[in-house]
């Protein structure tokens, strides 16, 4: 589900191609979202909140591609997203200790 949006993008690609404005709006979007979820993610200290923005940053890398038409490369950030979304074993090595303060060595 959290991909849908981008899904729907990429599948109607040739209606947002007849419109140069909807492809740079898309763009524009993704290139917000991702700076926002990444400067979000720097001032999180719990492990799950940050690997939470920064999925919603890979998802702003997806609308970013989709919107410059590189409809081939959002595979590639749909599965690094996935990646990020089961990447919840460092969560399970240091146990209860989610404060990323607590797990720098």
């Amino acid at each position: 589900m959290v991909t849908a949006g981008v899904y729907l993008v990429v599948r109607m690609h040739a209606i947002f191609e007849l419109s140069g404005v909807a492809l740079t709006v898309v763009a524009i979007v993704g290139v917000v979202t991702v700076l926002f979820a990444a400067t979000c993610a720097f001032g999180q200290d719990d492990i799950k909140r940050v690997l939470a923005y920064s999925t919603i940053s890979q998802l702003g890398f997806m609308f970013l591609a989709a919107g410059l038409q590189a409809y081939s490369d959002r595979a590639l950030h749909a599965r690094r997203a996935r990646v990020l979304q089961g990447a919840d074993v460092p969560g399970r090595r240091v146990g209860d200790a989610r404060d990323a303060r607590r797990t720098r060595t």
